[in-house]
């Protein structure tokens, strides 16, 4: 017992520490930034600014949709569970295996085991080569027939079908902390918040990326992307115009943007509810109940996933550890033909 409390009183003091130096690093470019200088002074965020996307907990794609099972003996993690399409073997995981994130593509899957080794499984002849199995790696984005990951060490690394890899390595080294895959076109976050894109030169995604700090960045696969910007919480989009995707409602602060086809959808900061825009023809279909609040929203095409409690009363969910939670998906066959599994218990996302 004394050993135990000795640990805990010294994991508590290594986090204040923590604590006290980022906000001594935040006063201290507050105070560079006060004096006087002309030029925008470099924020380095650190890794813990950005959505903790090493629990993400749902996935939607065009054609299936995988989540994280919640370990029994409430670990950290969870083992994979997929419905929808399966005719490449993308809902069928390997067995035995803990995750602690997972992510969705065409007819593929990938996920972070608790190891930091990447495992996808599915169509395998666009993903070739896959990931050294000696590389650890901290996340992972499924595009529509390739994905791309977050390398422990900040680099970014890109295999399957997409146009052209992730920029070269500056004598600066790289420093994302996250990453998304659309068609063809990919983005990362930097340490810094910034946002660079690769691949196609598709609708402007890779040439017109916003200007200033970002939390995080998500790529649609049809020419457009969205980023939320750090310290008021708006939505920016950029790419081909359609239907008014581009067009987020101003002045709503938002703690994820997730994008489907023809719209993209945040989930509001002061209420968990999802606030999408564009057209939402199809991925209104079954919605569930407008008061209803989600602790993360996953869009693809037509469909629409959210993590929520297991009651629909109005409010926030997810404020104890212990709640269990449950996936609720909407829009276009939101069930892919067999429905959310019903005995899914969710590794909690993180409160934002």
């Amino acid at each position: 017992a004394e050993e135990k409390a000795a640990a805990e009183a010294a994991a508590a003091a290594d986090a204040a520490a923590a604590a006290e130096e980022e906000a001594a690093a935040w006063d201290a470019e507050e105070e560079e930034e006060g004096g006087g200088g002309g030029a925008q002074q470099r924020v380095l965020l650190g890794r813990g600014f950005h959505l903790d996307v090493d629990e993400t907990s749902v996935s939607a794609g065009n054609f299936h949709t995988c989540a994280l099972h919640r370990l029994e003996d409430g670990g950290v993690g969870g083992e994979a569970v997929c419905w929808g399409r399966d005719d490449k073997g993308q809902c069928r995981p390997p067995a035995d295996t803990v995750f602690i994130q997972i992510s969705v593509g065409d007819f593929h899957t990938c996920g972070v085991t608790l190891e930091e080794r990447i495992v996808c499984w599915g169509e395998r002849r666009g993903l070739l080569p896959t990931p050294l199995e000696d590389v650890a790696f901290l996340q992972v984005s499924s595009g529509a027939n390739y994905a791309c990951g977050v390398r422990k060490d900040g680099d970014v690394a890109c295999w399957g079908s997409i146009p052209g890899g992730p920029p070269d390595i500056d004598e600066n080294g790289r420093d994302f902390v996250q990453v998304s895959a659309g068609n063809p076109v990919a983005c990362g976050l930097h340490e810094d918040g910034t946002i660079e894109c690769w691949g196609a030169h598709y609708h402007s995604v890779t040439t017109d990326e916003p200007e200033g700090q970002f939390s995080q960045v998500s790529v649609s696969t049809a020419g457009y992307a969205c980023a939320l910007r750090v310290g008021n919480g708006e939505a920016v989009c950029w790419g081909r115009e359609r239907r008014g995707r581009l067009q987020p409602p101003a002045g709503e602060p938002f703690v994820q943007v997730t994008t489907g086809k023809v719209f993209a959808c945040g989930l509001s900061e002061s209420s968990g509810k999802v606030i999408c825009w564009g057209d939402l023809t199809r991925a209104h279909h079954n919605m569930p109940p407008k008061d209803m609040s989600f602790l993360e929203i996953s869009a693809s095409t037509d469909v629409i996933c959210g993590v929520t409690g297991l009651d629909d009363e109005v409010g926030l969910v997810g404020e104890n550890d212990d709640e269990p939670l449950r996936v609720l998906c909407w829009g276009r066959e939101a069930g892919h033909g067999e429905g959310v599994p019903g005995h899914i218990a969710l590794s909690p996302p993180p409160l934002w």
